[in-house]
């Protein structure tokens, strides 16, 4: 998942570049777009809910990778494997609503999440765009509930400088957005 200023912007590169298809997108109160859920159109052949995950935010940042495993067990087994590894659990294990693939979250030594699953939904090109208002309730059908640390952005001195430049330029980040957005998940 990519997190970034310029939201709209890059979903519509996205889409008339690489053909992506939104899966589901995450709607705010306010209707305006908060998460896009991209898939590779494959025509009638299924593909994957997403391989591209864009989230709406201040700044250019990267969020996390996710990798699919081939079941249930094997998500537990990284589990166990990670956590015997001493890596810093992040979020999981749960089963997500859009795109129901069960999930496990996890932070590398560096502060980078890496998120391993299984069981996901596969669409055909001709299935619409799903629009869905966005909430921490949204976000996991089962399992333990999206811990607000998961979407926290790193603040320093770059990402306040960040902040500044974009509610100043970016059509897509308003004072009124963040502060939505904060309440909901931070």
């Amino acid at each position: 998942m990519l997190e970034l200023a310029d939201f709209q912007a890059t979903c519509a590169w996205y889409t008339q570049h690489f053909g992506f298809i939104p899966s589901d997108v995450q709607l705010l109160p306010d209707g305006s777009p908060a998460v896009a859920f991209m898939r590779l159109d494959l025509g009638s052949t299924p593909a994957d809910h997403h391989t591209l995950a864009l989230a709406q935010t201040f700044m250019a940042a990267y969020s996390h990778s996710a990798f699919e495993v081939v079941d249930a067990d094997a998500v537990g087994m990284g589990q166990r494997v990670l956590a015997e590894r001493g890596w810093k659990h992040a979020w999981g294990m749960g089963r997500h609503i859009l795109g129901s693939q069960i999930f496990d979250y996890w932070q590398d030594p560096w502060g980078d999440k890496h998120e391993h699953y299984c069981d996901g939904d596969l669409f055909t090109a001709e299935r619409p765009t799903g629009y869905h208002q966005v909430s921490p309730d949204a976000m996991a059908q089962w399992g333990q509930r999206m811990p607000k640390s998961f979407t926290k952005p790193r603040m320093n001195g770059a990402a306040f400088k960040a902040l500044l430049v974009n509610l100043r330029r970016s059509p897509d980040v308003t004072l009124r957005k963040l502060i939505t957005m904060a309440r909901m998940f931070g």
